[in-house]
This record gives structure tokens, sequence and C-alpha cells, in this order.
């Protein structure tokens, strides 16, 4: 396991003191907080969000609550708490049960590739975690403290997107993978406000955004478009983001990985063939034409599996899905009844 405080180590030398003066009163669920001089409400607020960042086990500080108490010897920083010490412990409990098991159903400690640790982590999630869509609305305190934290993912399965890219973090680096916290904006979010993470693979870094592909997954047919973009792809549908490790290789995608992104017709329409050949009933891949193009890619990839599928004289139907920003396609074939 690796301790991966990226946040903590982009902060002044002053900064990074307080930081281990809250982070060591936080893990004693203390309220007050002597930080030993003068800190503004902006500055410990920076701070503790690189701590919560940084330690995805601290999901019971209520950042919402944040107060200073200032006088001559200083600031005391005063602090709230979404659970108590007692609570945690059970739930530390079965964080940790959670956490080895995944890690020991995949037999992670016995695969050397980085790539292939972390898309087994990243499946793992997919089918097993949902996304929580009433803690967007919910005003019940406890859900939400829950739902954006690594609670939500490890004990009640489902979460928003901070306590899925927390406990991304949490896994990924208790299997030796370098993965940070990323906040920033994107598209499809209500609010706007979004949170993914950035991973180093094969010494490469990495947007990846398991929250849009678990909300895009099915038990049987993962989703991979958010698996290891450059910044030039994630730049698509998100923004924002500030302070983070350049992305600007894309090797380590899903689609780049499996041989399956393709910016010439005749090339995408072959493997296509070579799938319907092999019995093959879903088609996922990327196409890396012009975006202008990609809904007639679709439909030509429609019209020559069914054209293909029903020689056996069954009547084969096809439905299937476009992510314009990414660029994937997806379709599947079944026989109608």
């Amino acid at each position: 396991m690796i301790t991966d405080r990226y946040y903590y180590n982009r902060l002044t030398k002053k900064e990074q003191r307080i930081y281990t003066l809250l982070y060591k009163g936080i893990l004693a669920h203390k309220q007050r907080v002597s930080l030993n001089g003068v800190v503004s409400v902006s500055s410990l607020c920076k701070i503790l969000g690189a701590i919560t960042n940084d330690n995805p086990q601290m999901y019971y500080l209520d950042q919402r609550q944040i107060a200073t108490e200032t006088s001559i010897a200083g600031t005391i920083a005063k602090l709230n708490y979404f659970f108590s010490a007692s609570e945690c412990v059970g739930y530390n409990r079965e964080i940790e049960k959670a956490v080895n098991s995944i890690i020991s159903n995949l037999k992670l400690e016995k695969i050397a590739d980085e790539y292939e640790r972390e898309k087994l982590i990243h499946d793992a999630l997919a089918r097993q975690v949902d996304y929580d869509h009433e803690a967007i609305s919910t005003s019940n305190t406890r859900h939400i403290a829950i739902a954006h934290s690594i609670v939500g993912v490890f004990i009640d399965k489902k979460a928003v997107c901070e306590g899925i890219a927390k406990a991304m973090k949490l896994l990924l680096n208790t299997v030796n993978i370098n993965c940070i916290v990323v906040t920033g904006q994107a598209k499809l979010e209500p609010d706007g406000g979004h949170a993914w993470n950035i991973t180093r693979i094969n010494g490469n870094a990495y947007h990846l955004d398991a929250t849009w592909d678990i909300a895009n997954s099915t038990h049987s047919s993962i989703c991979y478009d958010y698996f290891n973009l450059s910044d030039n792809a994630i730049s698509k549908d998100h923004s924002d983001y500030l302070n983070v490790p350049a992305c600007a290789s894309n090797a380590d995608s899903y689609f780049a990985q499996t041989g399956t992104c393709f910016e010439n017709e005749n090339s995408v329409l072959k493997y296509a063939k070579q799938q319907f050949g092999e019995n093959k009933t879903q088609l996922y891949i990327q196409w890396d034409g012009s975006a202008e193009s990609t809904k007639k890619i679709a439909e030509n990839l429609v019209q020559t599996g069914l054209t293909t599928l029903s020689s056996d004289g069954y009547n084969w139907r096809a439905t299937y899905s476009v992510n314009a920003e990414q660029q994937t396609i997806r379709i599947q074939y079944s026989i109608r009844v």
C-alpha cells in the first residue's frame, strides 16, 4: 500500500504544519484543534480540503461546519463530525472487510500489470455499486454524508461521485497505484460540480471517471468511456480542474489497449464482421474520425450487423447508444421474439 498525499505536497511549509495538526486532531475526533498561529478561514478550508482528498478514510469530518476562534494566542479550529467516534469503529471495521474482500477476490496481489489491476478494481465497483440518485435531492444529513463518502460505496453499495472517487483512490492506493481525487465541473451533473480521479499507470497520468462509467454499466456490460483519458479527451465534457498532473497520453485507455479505436470506416466494418463471425452479439468501439460522422458510423455498424446476423434465418434487432463527446459506440444485437 502506498500513501499518496498529493495535495499535502502542494501546500506551503506553514500549511503542511497546519495540515499535520488538523490530521492528528481529526483522527482523534477532537472538536477543537489549536493551530499554533493565526490562520484565516479560507486557508483552513483549503487545508481541510487537501486532508479529506488525500485521506478518504476521514469520511466523518463535516466540512460544512468549519469555524474558527482567534485570539492573541492564535487560531483554534472548531470541528464537527457526521458520525461519533464509536460509530466510526463499526464503519471502519466494515470498510476494511469490504476492501480486503475486493483485493482478495480479485487476487490483485498476484497481478503485476498496473493497467490490469486498475481495470479489475474499476469493473468490481461497476458491478457492485449503484449511483445514489436519491442523495442528490435529500435533506437528510446522514444520507448525504454516507453517499459522499467511502461508507456509501463499501457498506451501502451506492454513492455519488465524491464517494466513488474517494473509494477508487483508497482501492488503487491499497494496490500500490498512485491515484488522487479531482474536483471540477461536468456537463451532466445537476449542479455542475463533479469529482473523479487521476491515476498513474505505467508512468503516465490519466483521468478516470468511475462514476460516469458505473452509471452506464450493467453486471454483464461494463462501460469504459471514461477509463484512462487524456486532458484532451476528458475536457470534452469535464472542466475547471486545477493544479493536477497533466495527462498527455492515451496509451492506456480501454480502447487503445483493446485495439478498438478506429479512424477508418473500412477498418471498423472489417472488425465488426470478424466479431459477428465469432458469434459476438455486442460491439463496443471508439470512433477517432470526425465527431460529426460518429452517428453515421453507428448506423452503418447497426445495418452491417443486422444484415450479417440475419443470414441465419432469424429476425435480429439492434439497440445502440452513442457518447457524442467521447465518440464511443455500443451496439447490442438480439433475436426478435
